[in-house]
Formats: C-alpha cells, structure tokens, sequence
C-alpha cells in the first residue's frame, strides 16, 4: 500500500535513533529521510479525508497506519509499509510485496468470435503486459510478447475495469478516472427512467498499469492452437429468425420455402411426456397474407391522394368563387358611394342658385 506523509519544515536531519526506530516497526522510507528523532514521526502519521477539516489520527502497533480516504492525501514523503495483525480489520491495507504483486497482475479476458470460446488469462509478469500500456480502446496489438504460443496472433483491445471496476469508456482520451454525465444511449450506463441522467465515473480508453481486467478479441490468428479458445468450437444455442438469414444459411432461391428449414431447439424431456421442441417466429416472411396487407395499404395510399385532390380542387373552386363575390361587392360599394356623392353635389348646386 503506497502512502504519503506530510513534508514538515521541522523534520530536517535523519538519526540513527530514527533509523532504529523505523527497522524496528518494518517501514520503508522512499524519498527524502529526514527526522530529528521518533516524536516527529508520530506527529505527521495523519492525512485529510475528503473533507480538509478533518485529520485522520492513527498509529498502530509494528507500523504506522494511515487510513485512507477518498479525498487527496496531502502530498509529501512516501513510505511504504507492512501489515501484520490489522489486516483482518483493515482489509484495504496491504505490505509492499504484497502492493507489488497486485499491480503488476491483470486479467486478460480474450475471446475468438470464429469459435464462439472466451477464456481468462491471469498475467503476473509486467514485462508482457508492457505491450498494452499507453494504447487505447480498438488499437490493434501483436501479442507475440506474451508467449510463444501466442506467435503470429493479433489482439484488438475492446475494454476493460480498473482495480475498484469501473469501466473504460471510448472516446475519454485519459488514462485516468473522470466522471461524466450520461443518459441514455451512453455506453457504461443504462438509464432507469425515460430522461434521466446520471453523473457516472468512468476509466479513460487508455490502458496503463492500474487495470485489472482486460478484454481483447483475436483479430488474426497466429501458428498455434491456443487450448480452450481455438481448438474448441462452441455451437450456438439458437438460429438465425429473419427469413433472409434463413435463406443465406442454407443457400436457398427466394422460390423455396423457408418455413423447411428453421432451426428448432429442443426442450428438456419431461418424464412422461413426449420430446418437445420449440421454433422461433420467422420475421419478413412473405406470405399472401403479407402481400395482400401491402395491396390494401397501396389503395389505402391512392384513395387518400384522389381524396386529398378532389378536396384541394374543391376548395380552389370555393375560394375563386368567394374572390369574385367580394370584387363584386367592392365594386358595388364604390358605385353607390359615387352615385352618392353626385346627388350631394347636385342638390348643393341648386341650393346655391
């Protein structure tokens, strides 16, 4: 378990009481070495939760403990140290060695889409592993380095989890954690409600050291079989349904008849009873149910269109109709409005004389 003690301007030389001190309780310091004697020490074996108010205290019997937490360790000399009763209770806390080992082991989850088979291989070795470091997800990778059974072949890198299993998530160009926001449609989520999104974290497209599961998928086969994973086919436990499947499975004209060769599964025998058998629903098959159902929708689709014309027709008819009528009646306003103002004039005329 690596962890960070504060770098205090008090701690300034290193002596053997110090030195002692620390053989004595199985620490190992990396970094600077530099404590007056054992109270100093005591005093920084803290380090801040998420939240900065609140030190954690704690210092154990043979070592020193610090617990930690999911806000940032405040930055300074790193020790690394080893467990001895408290694991049991502390199960998160971990010697160096024991450190050590987990980061170098991951999973690698390949699969042989050709077969049908999948199978785990557990790395230790760090040095084979290199080979996926700093790639990302849909990078092609020969994976000569890790063994010579594997000579020839290629891998494609189609994700992974981390140590604490979140998932890496395409396009997040990091190889560290972020947390996005997803909705639906979103890989690594799956939405509950219809809108809803969700505030996710999530591990970057880029493979590094931190991971502890690994999915890959042959791309090219090498020279030798692969035991479990080539050698073997695994069947399919159902059928192609849609009726062109069918048709390209057991290369049939489109005169045959598909219903022939559907691929039935059989059910588990009962005792008693007789073999059952169970056959999935064709999809797009064309029967005369099915052409006369299209038939009705075409006339359906030209009695609409006649319809939607001879009523468009109509309204032409309606609205020139009622254009006219209107010019008329703007007409007829405007003479009597005339013939009205001349009456006026005249009766003023005569009055006038």
């Amino acid at each position: 378990m690596f962890m960070k003690l504060p770098n205090l301007s008090m701690l300034q030389h290193k002596t053997p009481n110090t030195s002692h001190y620390l053989r004595e309780q199985n620490i190992q310091l990396f970094g600077a070495k530099c404590f007056i004697n054992v109270e100093p020490l005591h005093s920084v074996c803290w380090a801040y939760s998420s939240n900065p108010r609140r030190p954690l205290f704690s210092h154990l019997p043979r070592g020193i403990w610090i617990e930690p937490s999911s806000g940032a360790i405040i930055a300074g000399l790193p020790i690394y140290f080893q467990v001895f009763s408290f694991v049991s209770r502390f199960p998160y806390l971990r010697n160096s060695d024991e450190a050590a080992s987990e980061r170098r082991e991951m999973k690698l989850n390949i699969a042989y889409p050709t077969t049908g088979c999948q199978k785990v291989f557990e790395i230790d070795d760090e040095k084979k592993l290199r080979i996926f470091y700093e790639k990302r997800m849909a990078q092609e990778v020969e994976a000569d380095a890790l063994g010579d059974e594997w000579k020839g072949y290629v891998l494609r890198i189609t994700g992974g989890n981390d140590k604490q299993g979140f998932p890496m998530k395409q396009g997040v160009l990091t190889n560290g954690r972020v947390r996005l926001l997803l909705s639906k449609g979103h890989s690594c989520y799956r939405s509950r409600r219809d809108g809803e999104r969700r505030r996710k974290s999530v591990r970057g497209c880029i493979v590094d050291a931190n991971l502890s599961a690994l999915a890959l998928i042959i791309v090219k086969k090498g020279e030798q079989e692969i035991p479990g994973l080539t050698d073997t086919t695994v069947p399919r436990r159902l059928g192609p349904k849609r009726a062109s499947k069918i048709r390209k499975l057991f290369n049939l004209t489109k005169n045959d008849d598909v219903r022939k060769y559907v691929i039935r599964r059989k059910l588990p025998e009962k005792e008693g009873k007789k073999p059952r058998s169970k056959a999935p629903k064709i999809q797009r098959l064309i029967t005369p149910v099915v052409l006369q159902r299209k038939r009705r929708r075409l006339a359906m689709k030209i009695k609409r269109s006649v319809k939607r014309r001879e009523e468009e027709a109509q309204y032409h008819k309606m609205m020139a109709q009622y254009s006219k009528e209107k010019q008329a009646a703007k007409i007829a306003r405007r003479r009597s409005s005339a013939s009205r103002r001349e009456s006026e004039s005249a009766r003023y005329s005569k009055s006038s004389k």
